[in-house]
């Protein structure tokens, strides 16, 4: 009986993500072989997936992708009507216990994930777990341009924030965006975007409220998306300011009158600024979000460890699935 092949990279995913599959064709003709696990499928769900220590074998894989790894997404884990009638405490705390549920699913998860080891990771999972606040503070500290941004639960501090800048200020997500489906038989699917924050909003909000991300509107000539690999840049410039419905915010798409898309380059020390930024993140990989001015800055406005590649690869013919299954396939044998 012949010896099982070891399967030598591993690819976390999900079932739906056109990149990964361009990827995976071009790591199969270079011969890897890969396991991919779809987060979607509910792979940590099985029990043979509960493991208590690192299962035999991990260390034969010869590289990792963390491309889509398994979210926490809000939902209610505990349901009232699931509650007996006596049981009134809980059914009154039932976000505390779903928040409990959250904190333990997210601690197995944290273990699972780093139970998988190899030399040869895109990116390591302990640094995929950015804080958007903590990048910001990081990326001004290597000398890149940075929005004047506010965090806070108080109106009055946001008005005076407000009077400070007359080009306006701008709302969007202190951590990661809201995307949900709603529920059937539409289940439209529903997120939130970057909006401006006008005197009339201000007026109608309450003295108090809960931690809220403000920043300065940016005047801006065209977005940046910068896909980062290794060390190289592969830049790209969205004409977003050209459509009046994605002027803030490039992901309110207009299939209709889609955004002129072109080939795009940072100059050196922008470069070496966006590496020195990925080198104290601990990424080897991720897509940068960059706003140029219509005064010449270059402002920085957060990484997304797992970005959409595909967007930059195609219109700028950069080829970045080949590239990535170059990284992860590096020393394979034919």
């Amino acid at each position: 009986m012949s010896a099982a092949i070891p399967v030598r990279h591993l690819v976390f995913s999900t079932a739906y993500d056109p990149s990964t599959d361009h990827v995976l064709d071009w790591m199969a003709s270079m011969g890897g072989q890969f396991l991919r696990l779809n987060t979607n499928n509910q792979y940590i769900e099985k029990e043979d997936a509960l493991i208590s220590a690192p299962a035999p074998g991990m260390e034969k894989f010869r590289s990792i992708w963390f491309r889509k790894i398994c979210g926490l997404a809000r939902q209610d884990w505990i349901l009232g009507d699931s509650l007996r009638e006596d049981r009134k405490a809980f059914r009154e705390n039932l976000d505390f216990f779903n928040q409990y549920i959250e904190r333990e699913r997210k601690t197995f998860y944290d273990y699972f994930y780093r139970s998988f080891q190899s030399e040869r990771i895109l990116s390591p999972y302990e640094p995929i777990q950015l804080n958007k606040l903590d990048v910001l503070r990081l990326a001004a500290a290597t000398g890149m341009d940075t929005p004047k941004t506010l965090v806070t639960r108080k109106k009055d501090v946001l008005e005076r924030f407000r009077a400070e800048i007359p080009q306006g200020v701008i709302n969007k997500s202190i951590a990661e965006h809201l995307f949900f489906e709603g529920p059937p038989p539409e289940k439209n699917m529903y997120s939130n975007y970057t909006e401006e924050i006008t005197d009339e909003i201000i007026r109608e909000m309450p003295d108090t409220f809960d931690f809220s991300l403000f920043q300065e509107k940016l005047d801006k000539a065209f977005e940046a998306r910068v896909f980062y690999l290794d060390g190289a840049c592969y830049s790209m410039a969205i004409f977003s300011q050209d459509n009046t419905r994605t002027s803030l915010d490039f992901r309110r798409y207009d299939k209709k009158n889609p955004n002129r898309l072109a080939n795009f380059r940072l100059d050196e020390r922008q470069e070496a600024q966006v590496h020195s930024l990925m080198q104290q993140l601990g990424l080897n990989t991720g897509s940068l979000d960059l706003v140029r001015t219509r005064d010449g800055r270059m402002v920085f406005l957060e990484v997304n460890p797992a970005g959409q590649f595909g967007m930059v690869s195609q219109p700028c013919n950069y080829h970045l699935e080949k590239r990535i299954a170059s990284f992860l396939t590096a020393g394979n044998e034919r």
